[in-house]
Order: C-alpha cells, then sequence, then structure tokens
C-alpha cells in the first residue's frame, strides 16, 4: 500500500464522526483508496478549467475524466 494512503484509522475516525459510520480495517482502506482516486480525478478536473467556466461544465469534464476502477 502506498504511503500516500492514509491510515485506516484516519478513515475510521472521520467516517464515525461525519457520517455515523461504523467501519472495519479492510472498509477503512478501500474508502482510503476511493478518495486518493477522486481526490485525483478532481485535481486533473481542476487543472482543465479557467475561471469562465460554467458549474454545469465540471459535471460534462468530470464525466469525460471518469474510468472504470481498476481491479
Amino acid at each position: 500500500m502506498s504511503s500516500a494512503i492514509p491510515k485506516s484509522k484516519t478513515m475510521q475516525d472521520f467516517a464515525a464522526c461525519f457520517c455515523d459510520l461504523a467501519l472495519g480495517d479492510d472498509q477503512a482502506i478501500e474508502l482510503a483508496e476511493h478518495v486518493v482516486r477522486l481526490s485525483s480525478v478532481v485535481q486533473a478536473l481542476a487543472a482543465q478549467m479557467d475561471g469562465s467556466d460554467q458549474p454545469a461544465h465540471f459535471g460534462e469534464l468530470l464525466s469525460r475524466l471518469k474510468q472504470p476502477a481498476r481491479t
């Protein structure tokens, strides 16, 4: 696992505090991987946008960047 992936305890605390969810270690690690993947997509999208883009344009670009999950 990459050191960039948050530790499961951090994700468990976040899920409990903000989402009222109790996650096991494996679930927390899987959630952390999804968060990292989503963050990467949003960062790539932000790099393609400029200040004059319409809010609806975000969804269009996000759809174009969508990639199937790696298994």
